[in-house]
């Protein structure tokens, strides 16, 4: 798939976003963003990198759950497309304790200058063990198909 990751939208079924804003693509449909958690197994987005260099990623959370504890999330960025790549590099982050519940809540986790080729396809994939907060993904994905 090549998707990435922008302003309010994350392509169908997760996120990316090359190393900087001037060669984010975006690539989306006409319909609403919808928002998911990751309690019950990780969710990735593969892309085709536009640059040499990934320098962060952003995601948008979404405040579900106030009673589930705030674990920490796990990303993980694999070589190639889909779930089952090499790893390349992982860290875990947390979240604020709370965080608005409506309104763009953007999060930049920040990566040390991961070095990647220009046009290999690449998957971040982010992954936690709390129904806490849900990831905004959209437009076009519905969640009782998985399309």
């Amino acid at each position: 798939m090549k998707s990435a990751l922008a302003a309010g939208v994350l392509a169908a079924m997760a996120f990316a976003v090359p190393a900087n804003a001037a060669t984010i693509q975006v690539i989306s449909g006409t319909t609403g963003a919808r928002a998911t958690t990751l309690y019950n197994g990780p969710i990735g987005q593969s892309f085709t990198s536009l640059d040499s260099t990934l320098t962060s990623v952003g995601f948008q959370f979404q405040l579900f759950n106030t009673s589930n504890a705030n674990t920490p999330f796990t990303l993980q960025l694999l070589n190639g497309s889909g779930l089952s790549g090499t790893q390349i590099y992982s860290t875990q982050f947390t979240l604020p304790t709370t965080i608005p519940t409506s309104g763009l809540n953007w999060f930049d986790v920040s990566l040390p200058n991961l070095a990647v080729s220009i046009g290999s396809a690449y998957t971040f994939v982010l992954s936690t063990s709390s129904l806490r907060y849900g990831v905004v993904l959209g437009p076009e994905y519905n969640l009782q198909t998985g399309q």
